[in-house]
């Protein structure tokens, strides 16, 4: 879904984007040049969304001839994981930032940056973020890169735990790398970027309750991204409660949303 923010003088109106029966991208009338600000809404849906934001890119500054600023909100920018990518694939990510930046928007604004070295560029807005963490006893980092991520954005003072992959024999798993709590009973916050179903966040879980077996502890889990698949996985057999976006989500009926 799309839709542009336009801000005439000291009010914001909002426009909707409509498409033809056949799926093609319809761009809304409007004296643009009466825009003294533009921020374009996108809630990723398929890749016809990015089709749209460069077709709307190109007509804004090459029809309507904008100089001015036009920014993109785009709360999950695809292709940015890159474990969905092997040394045999090619990685889109960098193609489509120097699209969407080279060409037509001034600054993207997202939800969560998954990789901080290559979304150079990308400013994240988790302002929120803070209060709810601020709720509970301790931080749980399910690897190094989610540690280096959110302790340098929002400059935890909170006690740790800290998950690396690390080789167990012959097998690569995640364990405990770092810990500096010690709480008889706790509330703790799992912290990440996405999440598919949630095996990784359970097992985080699982592995702190059989390191500390006689303490009553809670588990969390915030995160900014969610696929539908969290709904399959056994992740509410050991979270309480998901905090979330609907950036990516859409089964927003299930009987598991609170």
């Amino acid at each position: 879904m799309i839709r542009i923010a336009c801000r005439v003088g000291s009010e914001i109106q909002f426009l909707s984007t409509t498409k033809f029966h056949s799926g093609e991208f319809i761009i809304p009338k409007f004296d643009w040049k009466s825009c003294n600000e533009i921020e374009v809404q996108c809630f990723y849906d398929s890749d016809a969304d990015i089709a749209a934001l460069l077709l709307l890119g190109a007509h804004l500054r090459e029809i309507e001839d904008l100089d001015g600023d036009i920014n993109l909100f785009i709360p999950y920018i695809p292709y940015s994981r890159m474990d969905r990518f092997t040394d045999k694939e090619y990685e889109q990510f960098t193609a489509l930032k120097s699209l969407l930046f080279n060409y037509y928007y001034n600054k993207i604004y997202t939800r969560d940056l998954h990789n901080p070295s290559t979304n150079k560029g990308l400013e994240a807005i988790n302002r929120e973020y803070k209060g709810i963490i601020s709720n509970h006893h301790a931080v749980v980092l399910p690897d190094k890169t989610a540690f280096l991520r959110y302790t340098n954005t929002y400059g935890f003072d909170k006690r740790f735990i800290v998950f690396d992959k690390v080789r167990d024999g012959g097998k690569i798993v995640s364990k405990i790398v770092f810990d500096n709590t010690n709480f008889m009973d706790a509330d703790f916050i799992i912290v990440d970027d996405i999440c598919s179903r949630g095996g990784t966040f359970s097992n985080a879980a699982i592995e702190i309750r059989d390191k500390y077996p006689n303490r009553e502890l809670n588990f969390d889990l915030l995160i900014s991204h969610t696929e539908n698949g969290i709904f399959t996985g056994n992740l509410f057999d050991h979270i309480r409660t998901v905090y979330t976006t609907n950036s990516i989500l859409t089964d927003t009926t299930n009987p598991l949303m609170a």
